[in-house]
């Protein structure tokens, strides 16, 4: 075979499985996750589980459902223990994964301090600036330059992600998909009065916040800390159906 003819074939293999690897990553939450992961914490080892895959399947399942906008059953409650990787599934490579197919939606994340948001909204940029994710997905959309701070970024395509620490202002916002992750303080959870001021802020300032009342979705997460914590609450009063 000539040299011409062997590196046509090369070009033309790895050319298919670069579409391959696209056509994958955006039908599967789960397997972009994976990869996502062994990016982001390059040199580590991947341990999956099979609670990983569930909640990642969970999580697009309700994406497919609020783009073709049928009504929500119920709300969400995801409890997992600490280092489960709650958070790197929910709050920093969910919402990047939910852009490549569908930049116009729009994220609110609350945790119990204002820095661990802001931590979580930057790992998702930082994933975003991936040489990794540009050359795969960079032509899928792209960041606002008017709009490009920690606490509140947005995409060309109207789509945006706000992160407030617990009790934080977030007046004049809208989400169609709103994360509580870890939005009760550990430290402070055998307080009765910080329990309180938790459930209080989730009931009266956050729950109101769904652009569409009946079709976006609320999903908190959290490790259990106390039978009446947030997720005690909401089993307990069932506002809005919760699914455990």
């Amino acid at each position: 075979m000539s040299r011409s003819r062997l590196d046509s074939n090369i070009s033309i293999d790895e050319n298919f499985e670069f579409e391959l690897q696209k056509y994958v990553y955006k039908k599967s939450y789960y397997e972009f996750f994976k990869e996502a992961f062994r990016q982001i914490h390059l040199g580590e080892l991947y341990n999956d589980n099979w609670h990983i895959k569930l909640i990642c399947d969970r999580l697009q399942a309700e994406v497919l459902r609020i783009t073709q906008r049928k009504s929500r059953k119920r709300d969400i409650i995801i409890n997992v223990p600490f280092r489960s990787s709650k958070s790197m599934i929910c709050s920093v490579i969910f919402p990047v994964w939910c852009w490549i197919t569908y930049p116009h939606l729009k994220f609110i994340y609350v945790s119990f301090s204002e820095s661990l948001a802001l931590e979580h909204a930057q790992r998702s940029k930082d994933l975003i600036n991936l040489a990794w994710f540009q050359n795969l997905f960079g032509d899928c959309f792209k960041m606002s330059k008017y709009q490009d701070s920690k606490e509140f970024y947005m995409n060309i395509s109207g789509g945006f992600r706000k992160s407030v620490g617990a009790n934080g202002a977030i007046t004049g916002s809208g989400g169609d998909i709103i994360f509580t992750d870890d939005i009760q303080n550990p430290k402070r959870a055998a307080s009765d009065k910080e329990r309180q001021n938790t459930i209080d802020y989730y009931s009266h300032t956050l729950y109101s916040r769904l652009n569409q009342l009946e079709i976006g979705i609320r999903i908190n997460i959290q490790q259990r800390l106390n039978q009446l914590d947030l997720s005690g609450y909401l089993m307990e009063t069932n506002p809005d159906q919760n699914e455990l």
